[in-house]
């Protein structure tokens, strides 16, 4: 399971008393904000290869499976408010980490990507439930 907004500093994995297992990337500036977690079941907590925390925004585990790796990216976006230069530099380091990835890896990739539809919804937001799609 991938979390995002984890808002936890720094990067690690802790196995817990339960069995889970969880790896995080987050800040490293001791601000709790962004940040993001993967959470590993008890039962696939030995089949971690590898992971390597990209920033606070991108963190990449490898998993061994039966007939394939699996290749895991937790994202978290910045929104469409965010500066530019922040967007293009978390684009830039996703496409980096997906292309890093073998092409026979299984690929899940898990995140907010903080969509939104069109530039400018002011009017869907100012009429709200009572916006109506029909012309009578």
């Amino acid at each position: 399971m991938g979390v995002t907004e984890a808002r936890w500093i720094g990067t690690g994995k802790q196995k817990l008393s339960s069995g889970e297992v969880i790896i995080w990337s987050g800040r490293k500036d001791n601000v709790h904000r962004e940040g993001v977690a993967i959470i590993i079941s008890k039962n696939k907590a030995n089949t971690i290869l590898q992971w390597k925390p990209i920033n606070e925004r991108l963190l990449y585990v490898m998993m061994n499976s039966k007939y394939a790796k699996l290749s895991v990216v937790a994202a978290y976006a910045p929104t469409d408010d965010a500066e530019e230069e922040d967007k293009d530099t978390f684009y830039y380091a996703l496409q980096t980490v997906l292309e890093d990835i073998h092409r026979h890896d299984v690929l899940l990739l898990l995140g907010d990507f903080n969509a939104r539809v069109g530039c400018n919804n002011k009017e869907i937001e100012d009429h709200g439930a009572s916006w109506n799609m029909h012309d009578d």
